[in-house]
């Protein structure tokens, strides 16, 4: 992981230098270390909105999978990256994130040391219950405020794991987990941030054709280029 994280973080960082918008596809959540380090190295001063059922910020400690697409947030968060042992090249990922230039979207699925974290850190959120209760437009008028108040016209890095959206519309992933976001939310939060003209960089993850029947293969793989399309304003 640590090498291809390196070699990721580079590759980002020329992309995003070079081009008004940068796209990384995976491949499991854990490239989203690299593809915010690339990032946040041309632009420090942005801001990651991560959708997905899962909180990914867990450690090498606390996690019991020991799944490294588990923890790529906590690599980067200066707050939680020190409390990780620089051993096995960890420590070769530098934290480049604070806290509060992180939002989640969609949260359904989050461990208990996870959300410890959360809390602690104050990193804003909404799980699936705020979305339903406030809905996905009260949800992207709240993101947006938080965003700019972070730093009006800071850019914007948007990780959208396929597993954010709910199994009808993204069956073929590793971790499903029903009652998730809609396909029009998902279009809609991608879209809020493309129209803001500030999205520099998008990351969609962990989109596997191998799992499930054909068809779900197939919605899946259309669900993800709906939502690349409308963050790229294609819609």
């Amino acid at each position: 992981m640590v090498k291809t994280t390196i070699e990721l973080t580079e590759c980002v960082a020329k992309s995003v230098s070079e081009n008004d918008m940068t796209l990384i596809l995976g491949g499991d959540h854990s490239i989203g270390t690299g593809a915010i380090a690339g990032h946040l190295k041309i632009f420090p001063n942005s801001f990651v909105v991560w959708v997905d059922a899962h909180a990914d910020i867990n450690t090498p400690m606390s996690s019991v999978s020991r799944h490294t697409h588990g923890m790529p947030l906590s690599f980067l968060l200066n707050e939680i990256s020190k409390l990780i042992p620089q051993t096995h090249g960890f420590e070769n990922i530098k934290p480049v994130l604070e806290a509060n230039q992180l939002l989640y979207i969609g949260l359904r699925d989050v461990d208990a040391p996870e959300l410890k974290f959360i809390k602690d850190l104050n990193i804003p959120y909404f799980n699936m219950e705020d979305v339903r209760s406030i809905g996905i437009k009260g949800v992207m008028e709240t993101t947006l405020k938080t965003i700019m108040r972070f730093s009006p016209n800071c850019q914007i890095h948007l990780s959208f794991d396929i597993d954010g959206l709910d199994p009808k519309y993204a069956a073929s992933t590793g971790t499903p987990v029903p009652g998730g976001l809609s396909l029009v939310e998902g279009k809609y939060i991608c879209k809020t941030l493309g129209q803001t003209g500030l999205l520099k960089s998008m990351v969609v993850a962990e989109v596997n054709t191998s799992l499930g029947s054909p068809e779900d293969a197939k919605t899946t793989l259309n669900s993800a280029l709906e939502i690349i399309k409308s963050a790229l304003l294609l819609d």
